[in-house]
């Protein structure tokens, strides 16, 4: 790890390494260091690899994993840095393995995500085609530059606009207000034709009202007249159906008691009076009923057809 020097904020100098496996003749690293001791570095990965367990991080486990598997791996010195330090170094190495498409066992403390973002930017440098971390990030910080730029140019050629706009606005506001202004007088004064219009209309109606009054008074009087004959008629032919109906009723009761009492002459006496106060006890309960007087007689005959010739076995 790099190591500062006593009461100074300058560092010890150091070493890049990487640790890396050969596959054939290509050497594949897996993870990038720092360092000012390479002799104890190498120890010590060589000691927590052989004591690594799930709770260690990614290099430690990856170099177990090779150790159980007979493979071998070595520590190989990429750069060396000075005084100030390996921050960048390390970085500008980390970033040319991964743009060189080796994956790396690196990780950050405190920041899950940081071996993700180095990976997307390595992505994006060789979609731009630039090897060197140090180029990309300067890229990076112009491109920013220029959209922080871009961005307050808009913005002031937004207010340009903007003011222009709101003249604009200003100008056409007074414009539609003037507009408006204008229609409404119109609605207005067209109201004030139409009003006119229909007081007219409405004078003209009435004078033919009045004018129409005598015919139409006719109209109405012959038509009332009209209307009380054909009901002074109608009730006339109601009366004269119940004068029939009530003669003919009064015939029918008359021929029925002439036939009952030369009937009832030929009974014997006994038996007449005993039919006799049994018919009218009858009709009072017929009656009674609400039995009219046709219903009555018709009753009255069957009776009689019943009892006809009379015996004294009905006393």
């Amino acid at each position: 790890m790099a190591k500062k020097q006593e009461n100074s904020v300058y560092y010890e100098p150091g070493i890049i390494y990487d640790l890396g496996i050969m596959i054939d003749d290509t050497r594949i690293p897996f993870y990038v260091g720092e360092t000012s001791n390479a002799e104890q570095r190498l120890k010590d990965h060589q000691r927590a690899g052989k004591n690594a367990n799930e709770s260690s991080t990614l290099v430690y486990r990856t170099i177990k994993n090779f150790d159980q598997a007979g493979i071998e791996w070595t520590m190989k010195e990429l750069d060396q840095y000075d005084i100030e330090g390996p921050t960048d170094l390390e970085d500008e190495w980390i970033m040319k393995h991964l743009y060189d498409g080796h994956p790396l066992s690196n990780m950050k403390k405190g920041n899950a995500n940081w071996m993700a973002e180095r990976q997307a930017a390595a992505s994006d440098m060789r979609k731009r085609e630039i090897s060197s971390y140090k180029k990309y990030k300067e890229v990076l910080t112009q491109e920013d530059a220029d959209r922080k730029h871009a961005k307050w140019m808009r913005e002031k050629e937004q207010v340009i606009v903007l003011s222009h706009e709101r003249t604009k606005r200003e100008e056409e506001r007074k414009r539609v207000i003037a507009l408006v202004a204008e229609q409404q007088a119109e609605k207005i004064r067209q109201r004030e034709i139409d009003r006119v219009k229909e007081a007219e209309r409405l004078a003209r109606t009435q004078a033919q009202w009045e004018a129409d009054r005598p015919a139409r008074e006719a109209r109405i009087k012959a038509e009332t007249l009209r209307l009380q004959a054909e009901e002074l008629r109608k009730q006339e032919q109601a009366e004269e159906r119940r004068r029939v109906s009530n003669a003919l009723q009064d015939q029918d009761r008359s021929e029925f008691r002439e036939r009952a009492n030369k009937n009832y002459a030929d009974w014997p006496e006994d038996i007449r009076e005993y039919h006799q106060r049994t018919e009218d006890a009858e009709v009072r309960v017929m009656m009674s009923q609400g039995m009219s007087d046709e219903q009555i007689q018709k009753q009255l005959e069957r009776d009689k057809k019943l009892h006809w010739p009379p015996t004294r076995s009905h006393i």
